[in-house]
């Protein structure tokens, strides 16, 4: 088979018996995209995020099936559903074949009646004006947005196979095995003939038309020439049922990441978020943020609430970040409807509160009061000269002549740092602020740490 620059989908289906929608990738390979327990004799169609939504005659239900491959109910109480196709609000449209209707679907799963007296509606297909086409038996019917019907053009055994190429004309399926073409004037001509039982078509974007006929895949050129890219690909089970067809324009390789989410550094307290972008053709992406506790070693799926918004988003927003949090990782599963791709890790790193500036005080003996308690004051391990409560080689009088807390290390996030040297313009400098008066601030310099 011919490699194809998209992925093309089928329904095809055996009655009481079920069915499978196939995919057949860029390389030409068929495979089962998704086993449908309920008789999928209807159309096909996708949402712009990737849904695939299947009808199906047994019990009238239209099924949703996500990227990731949930499958759900999305509506039901339909007569034999056929055709589907979604307007340019989201809104899916579903031929009745039965009740000769047209129902609306809004993305909210909202049901209503969008044209009714038709006469076994069967493939469905929007025109660039916003009119929806209807096949129907032997004659095609127009539906104004707002639900006026009349007939196009007339004279046909169609199959439910309709399709608009980019020039605005349309081409329907015939039993008698042709295709015909209808200009948007209403002339109508014989496109392909000599296929036997076409019924799904599809364009692609350069103007390629793709025909499901007698279980096989079929392309023709917009000069008309007919070539077979598959065999088999409806079972002979299968056989006399409609294989509605449908091209995505979409990527034939997972999302590209284009911007990965970034560490972030940011005081307690404070809001903070993490952004991804990826390239998805015309079928968007989706998106699922995901945590790794700094103490943990599996990722999980971040929901909405508490801490968090935008979960399912390409930007993550973490809320009244605390201590607790630093050293977690974030990180966002992109999904499109080929696979999905996950970003590299950003760090949150969440600094503690600052605390209030130490105040100097008069003297040593003053800053030994004010720091600590009177049972303090009585052991000579905490709260003498070269004492070093917080442990960290620092004695007491160093960290009143900083003005630092003895009880935290310098340098911690709380304290002020003690004088670091650094170089500029060449020279090594080291800055003091000499704060306490009744200490003599002296500086000594070392080339081996013993002889100052």
């Amino acid at each position: 088979m011919s490699v194809l620059p998209f992925y093309l989908y089928l329904a095809n289906s055996a009655r009481n018996v079920g069915g499978t929608v196939s995919q057949i990738s860029p390389a030409g390979v068929v495979n089962t995209y998704a086993n449908v327990s309920l008789t999928p004799e209807g159309g096909l169609a996708f949402d712009a995020n990737g849904n695939l939504y299947v009808g199906c005659s047994t019990f009238g239900r239209i099924l949703k099936f996500t990227p990731s491959g949930t499958v759900s109910t999305f509506a039901s109480g339909f007569g034999n559903p056929q055709g589907l196709a979604f307007d340019g609000k989201g809104n899916l449209y579903v031929a009745n074949q039965i009740s000769g209707t047209i129902s609306k679907i809004t993305p909210a799963g909202v049901v209503s009646t969008f044209a009714s007296g038709l006469s076994s509606p069967t493939g469905l297909a929007f025109a660039g004006n916003g009119n929806l086409y209807v096949a129907c038996g032997n004659k095609v019917s127009t539906v104004t947005p707002a639900g006026v019907v009349s007939t196009f053009a007339g004279g046909f055994q169609l199959t439910g196979g309709i399709a608009f190429d980019t020039n605005g004309n349309l081409y329907l399926a015939n039993r008698t095995g042709t295709i015909s073409e209808v200009t948007p004037a209403g002339v109508v001509s014989t496109f392909a003939s000599e296929l036997i039982d076409p019924q799904g078509l599809a364009f692609d974007g350069s103007g390629n038309l793709y025909v499901t006929a007698n279980q096989n895949l079929y392309q023709i050129t917009s000069a008309g020439v007919i070539s077979q890219l598959a065999t088999g690909v409806v079972t002979s089970a299968m056989t006399g049922t409609t294989a509605y067809l449908t091209i995505i324009s979409a990527p034939i390789a997972p999302p590209t990441v284009t911007t990965q989410p970034q560490s972030q550094t940011l005081a307690a307290s404070q809001n903070v978020t993490f952004t991804v972008s990826a390239s998805g053709g015309s079928i968007s992406n989706t998106f699922q943020w995901q945590r790794l506790p700094a103490s943990g070693s599996t990722w999980g799926n971040l929901t909405e609430g508490g801490s968090y918004s935008g979960s399912a988003s390409p930007t993550l927003t973490v809320f009244n970040a605390t201590a607790s949090m630093t050293g977690d990782q974030y990180q966002c599963i992109v999904t499109n409807i080929v696979g999905n791709t996950t970003t590299n890790p950003a760090m949150l790193t969440v600094n503690p509160p600052a605390m209030p500036p130490v105040t100097p005080v008069a003297s040593f003996g003053a800053w030994q009061n004010l720091w600590f308690t009177p049972s303090q004051l009585n052991n000579s391990t905490v709260s003498t000269a070269l004492a070093m409560p917080a442990k960290d080689g620092v004695a007491n009088l160093v960290k009143y002549a900083f003005n630092l807390d003895p009880f935290r290390p310098p340098g911690s996030g709380v304290n002020p740092q003690l004088p670091q040297p650094e170089i500029s313009n060449g020279n090594l400098v080291l800055t003091i602020n000499a704060t306490q008066s009744d200490i003599t601030y002296t500086i000594q310099a070392s080339t081996d740490l013993i002889h100052w």
